[in-house]
């Protein structure tokens, strides 16, 4: 009973993360609700794994995922980006456009459960990482100083991001999937290419290069993983 339903455990716990996340964000606890993200999400990479190695992938599993995914990777970024906007210049009817990170993430989500192109890859952005970049962006505009925290605080640049944001996660562009089957050199060499420089990047730079990283990781899928053709 536990080997059969650990997964789905876990992957409640992504869930349970997203909603602290949630409560944090409207209470103006940005960090603690970064915080509760990043265990979302970390729960949202190991549920995976651990179905695959205890053989209990199952389809229950598979739509929970998506749904834990819609609140802690697709909700939040929205909420995030609406109370950022609402309390920095960004007037209604135009704060309303964050919600559009939602809708874009839920397109993608449910593309995604039908999509068995997207066994071995990504095909568009997933949603953790699109709200990973999310609160790279806004947790460093929340500075209010800086070279980046000018740039990323700037409404023109948010309405552009926000654009993009729902742009790339339902583009037709293939992604390198950063879920580890196994942990071989050989096969995983671009994968950890990308892990190894982001953290690097991220620890010596901040938060602020969070975006940057994701742009990196894009550009490489972009050179490598386009090469191959998307039936």
């Amino acid at each position: 009973m536990l080997k059969r339903n650990l997964a789905n455990f876990l992957t409640l716990l992504n869930l349970l993360f997203g909603l602290l996340s949630l409560v944090w964000l409207f209470d103006g606890k940005w960090d603690w609700a970064f915080y509760a993200f990043l265990a979302g999400i970390f729960f949202d990479y190991i549920d995976g794994f651990v179905a695959r190695i205890t053989g209990t992938s199952s389809e229950i599993g598979l739509q929970l995922d998506s749904l834990a995914d819609m609140v802690t990777s697709g909700v939040v970024p929205g909420i995030l980006v609406f109370l950022y906007g609402r309390d920095h210049g960004l007037v209604e009817p135009y704060v309303y456009g964050a919600f559009l990170i939602s809708l874009g993430a839920a397109w993608r989500l449910a593309g995604f459960n039908i999509d068995d192109r997207q066994t071995t890859g990504f095909i568009g952005l997933p949603t953790p990482a699109n709200a990973l970049m999310w609160f790279g962006i806004i947790l460093t505009a929340l500075r209010g100083e800086g070279f980046w925290s000018r740039i990323y605080g700037n409404i023109y640049f948010l309405a552009a991001m926000i654009v993009f944001s729902v742009w790339i996660m339902n583009a037709p562009i293939r992604l390198i999937a950063l879920k580890f089957k196994h942990f071989g050199w050989h096969e995983n060499v671009l994968r950890y290419a990308i892990v190894i420089v982001s953290m690097l990047m991220i620890l010596l730079g901040g938060l602020a290069f969070v975006p940057v990283s994701v742009g990196l990781y894009i550009v490489l899928s972009l050179i490598f993983e386009n090469q191959k053709e998307i039936a």
